[in-house]
């Protein structure tokens, strides 16, 4: 099986074996930027988003190495059923050729379900957190998020549902986002926004007080909204921002933010930003996936 987490810039591929990962680096070796032979993976650009032939070559030689390729797609995946077969429908305008497309590997997820489900998978291992809820949010390039109770789990709702949480407005027309509406939240607290923030250099944000303190007041106006309407026992942050994270920093001015000023939430918080977190729960996720729809 060879398992890809397809981001905005980079894409990291997951490989069963050391072989596939030689095989992959004899075609494109030039353009790696990481590999490690010892967990069989390496990162590339995600070039094959410039066209439909690229996209396609691609693929075609992935399948050319494995019958089985899965994979983590910025932007909504639709499963459907069609002629008793389950498909996977790609909605992207990092992908434009492939909007309203079929997908043609064995299983695909925006990449936050993956992230999420790893998490989850760990929470809900302790019997006494079945009662609890997590939600789990991406900042990269973009944001996302997914809130899980234990019956969302153990049942695979996730997969039925659309997590968008990136696009709820938070700022009634103040700004145009790429989605083609005005005031999401995308605008005010992913990757993209700390690029622009820092005049090019994302981790300068950090080093600066007041453009971290304005950072910090949008994120944790978000999370506010997000902890009102979903009640959270744990939040956990990946993505490449979550390494920057103050986590101490958030459970205060979240707090804070709550309309009964000083009440205790409760909120266990987490930063992971492992490269293979995404890459496990999504190869979990196809495990189960194939349990629950296949059989």
């Amino acid at each position: 099986m060879i398992a890809l987490d397809i981001g905005g810039t980079k894409t990291t591929v997951l490989f069963s074996d050391k072989d596939k990962l030689l095989e992959f680096e004899k075609k494109y070796g030039e353009i790696i930027k990481e590999s490690n032979k010892k967990q069989k993976y390496c990162v590339i650009p995600t070039f094959f988003k410039e066209s439909r032939e690229k996209f396609d070559e691609f693929f075609s030689f992935l399948k050319s190495l494995d019958n089985e390729i899965i994979s983590t797609f910025p932007g909504i995946i639709r499963m459907e059923k069609v002629e008793g077969e389950w498909k996977f429908r790609l909605y992207s305008k990092r992908f434009p050729f492939m909007i309203g497309e079929y997908v043609d590997v064995n299983f695909a997820v925006n990449d936050v379900y993956a992230f999420a489900y790893h998490h989850a998978k760990k929470f809900f291992k302790d019997a006494y957190n079945r009662r609890k809820s997590i939600l789990v949010i991406q900042i990269g390039t973009g944001v996302n998020a997914i809130h899980m109770n234990y019956y969302d789990y153990k049942e695979l709702l996730i997969l039925d549902k659309i997590f968008e949480a990136g696009h709820i407005t938070m700022r009634q027309n103040d700004g145009k986002c790429f989605c083609g509406r005005k005031g999401c939240a995308e605008l005010f607290i992913s990757g993209r926004y700390l690029e622009k923030l820092g005049g090019g250099d994302p981790a300068a944000v950090f080093r600066d007080e007041a453009l971290k303190k304005k950072f910090y007041e949008n994120l944790a106006s978000y999370l506010s909204s997000l902890v009102i309407l979903t009640a959270p026992n744990k939040i956990v942050f990946g993505g490449s921002v979550a390494k920057s994270l103050d986590t101490v920093l958030i459970h205060k001015l979240v707090e804070d933010r709550f309309p009964h000023f000083k009440i205790h939430l409760n909120i266990e918080y987490e930063k992971d930003h492992s490269r293979l977190s995404n890459l496990r729960g999504l190869c979990d996720l196809y495990h189960r996936y194939k349990k629950g729809f296949l059989s």
